[in-house]
């Protein structure tokens, strides 16, 4: 079977092959796209030891691709954990141990397969506390973002908690 797109978003296309049990995600060839693939390859290179990130199978710097092993489906109310708030809190601890900021967490970046929660697309993700630039796309984390602390400040509990909370009720 030849992989099926899945999402053609602003940035990049990302298709899956179920035969294969893997995702590939290709950036679009514009300037600020190639930084968005730097960045997301090198934290998923550098975020290998947490099962709730993504795995990295292989990429191609001259393509733009990176492939990734299938790690499900966009949570939804039907298939939430029941136990989602401490995979939460161990994928939080896990950003906190690497010291990364993910910068756009919201529901369609929170997989799940066979009850396990994976955070995903990592194109955005920054060190912790540093101010991301100001040209990134202003709906970063859209509604789940935590905005009382500034127009470029995030929070990471805050976006996930919230991000969850709307999955669970329906509401995301």
């Amino acid at each position: 079977m030849a992989p099926v797109v899945i999402s053609d978003g602003e940035s990049s296309i990302v298709g899956i092959d179920p035969d294969l049990g893997v995702a590939v995600k290709a950036y679009k060839r514009t300037w600020q796209h190639l930084y968005d693939f730097e960045r997301e390859l090198y934290w998923l290179q550098n975020l290998t030891e947490c099962a709730w990130f993504p795995t990295l199978k292989g990429f191609s710097t001259f393509n733009r691709e990176i492939t990734l092993e299938y790690a499900g489906i966009e949570v939804t109310p039907d298939t939430i954990p029941r136990d989602w708030v401490d995979q939460a809190e161990t994928i939080l601890h896990c950003l906190e141990l690497y010291g990364v900021q993910h910068n756009d967490i919201r529901p369609p970046n929170l997989l799940v397969k066979d009850g396990k929660l994976t955070l995903i697309d990592f194109q955005f993700a920054t060190l912790h506390g540093v101010t991301p630039p100001t040209d990134w796309p202003p709906r970063l984390g859209s509604v789940y973002r935590a905005w009382g602390l500034g127009s470029w400040k995030f929070d990471d509990r805050i976006s996930l908690y919230r991000s969850l909370r709307a999955v669970e009720s329906g509401e995301a």
